[in-house]
């Protein structure tokens, strides 16, 4: 009985300091529910509220039409379940809204990796496999997308 309660309990989070992490957070039941240009729209404006409420720093992004991926720098790694919570949750609240719906939009928990900040080549390779997620999707020839910041980086341009 013990045993079975204990599989039940979250494992906890690995948070170590200075890291950045890969995020990816899912639509509920994987539906194609972010796959209209105007609730990604609310996705970016959302995250853009994150980042004036919360110090992060978002190196990757990447919508696709049922998920996300995420590169991000909190300024202390212990805020990251917060931050993530936050942005889970307003902007559920947003999309649903849009949508008329009142079921739950992200499935049960975001996946995240961190990432030590000296192993540049990991985090080198993670941004590549954000920004690849189109191309290999097949939804973009290329790497432009309106929905990922990869322009940002090809035009050297600011996050």
């Amino acid at each position: 009985m013990f045993e079975q309660l204990m599989a039940k309990v979250r494992a906890k989070r690995l948070l170590p300091t200075g890291c950045s992490f890969h995020i990816t957070l899912r639509c509920n039941s994987r539906q194609f529910l972010i796959a209209k240009a105007l609730r990604r729209d609310v996705l970016l404006a959302v995250l853009q509220k994150t980042k004036q409420k919360f110090a992060v720093k978002v190196y990757g992004l990447c919508l696709m039409t049922n998920h996300l991926h995420l590169l991000v720098k909190p300024e202390e790694a212990k805020d990251l379940p917060r931050l993530m919570h936050w942005f889970a949750w307003y902007s559920a609240m947003a999309l649903n809204r849009l949508c008329g719906r009142c079921a739950h939009f992200w499935e049960a928990r975001y996946f995240s990796t961190p990432i030590h900040p000296k192993d540049h080549r990991r985090e080198l390779n993670t941004l590549r496999s954000i920004h690849a997620n189109l191309k290999v999707a097949v939804v973009r020839k290329g790497f432009d997308d309106p929905y990922s910041n990869y322009g940002h980086y090809s035009r050297l341009k600011a996050d």
